[in-house]
């Protein structure tokens, strides 16, 4: 199966040490799905993780943010970003994770965003939270 992590996912999986998205980046370094992602969505992760007060909060080491966006990089598919769509006004961003999800032919696209899940789905890609996506992993038997 393949999926699109939004940002949001990838973030509460790096610095949180426990909960449904670092059970959902566990299972993706297990090769459990294909991540999909785009070098738009990496920058916006990169970012995030870099801020000081983030940092700070979590303790996060610079080693830490770099093996994870190198994980990313090297083991998820990446994909170009350049559809020109324009699905969510209320925050056109999050355009980023539909465009990924469309070029990607994904399956599922997980995010913590209430514009992205108000959506539910989008040309036949499913939108599920973080603990709903955990247990549909939880659900399906192990290789």
């Amino acid at each position: 199966m393949k999926v699109i992590l939004d940002t949001n996912v990838l973030i509460s999986g790096t610095i949180l040490l426990a909960g449904p998205s670092y059970r959902i980046l566990e299972a993706w370094r297990q090769g459990r799905f294909l991540l999909v992602t785009s070098e738009a969505l990496i920058a916006e992760a990169q970012e995030k993780l870099f801020d000081p007060r983030i940092r700070a909060s979590y303790h996060l080491s610079r080693g830490v943010i770099q093996r994870m966006l190198a994980a990313l990089r090297k083991h998820a598919r990446l994909v170009p970003g350049r559809l020109d769509l324009k699905v969510i006004a209320e925050d056109p961003d999050d355009d980023q994770v539909i465009i990924a999800a469309v070029e990607g032919s994904v399956d599922y696209i997980v995010s913590g965003d209430r514009h992205l899940r108000d959506l539910g789905a989008y040309q036949g890609i499913k939108i599920l939270s973080p603990a709903e996506f955990a247990r549909l992993l939880e659900a399906e038997p192990q290789p």
